[in-house]
């Protein structure tokens, strides 16, 4: 479904602001938060880096963050989750987030 998904590598960065988008193909919620997150990762590429998992194909990083729900957002900084939207996140919250990971 994620436009970038294809582009985005495997492995997550240990440092800097990832922002992990964890997804389903199945799930309703989800088909409609990727729009919003592919325009986060056109307009906010140089503040954090943003990736995505369908949950099928990734289990293994699902279990590592104990993520049981989708969509599911995850904010890390250095390798530490610092934020985390389970459901349907409002674009605001989303926002304000990465701005306050941004300026610490």
């Amino acid at each position: 479904m994620p436009a970038l998904e294809e582009t985005i590598p495997q492995k997550i960065p240990s440092q800097g602001l990832v922002l992990i988008y964890f997804w389903a193909p199945w799930n309703n919620l989800s088909q409609v938060e990727c729009l919003f997150i592919d325009e986060l990762a056109q307009h906010h590429r140089d503040k954090v880096k943003i990736m995505w998992f369908n949950i099928d194909e990734r289990p293994d990083l699902a279990a590592k963050y104990n993520v049981h729900t989708v969509p599911t957002l995850l904010l890390l900084e250095d390798n530490r989750v610092v934020e985390e939207f389970v459901g349907l996140a409002y674009r605001h919250q989303i926002r304000q987030a990465i701005a306050r990971a941004a300026n610490r």
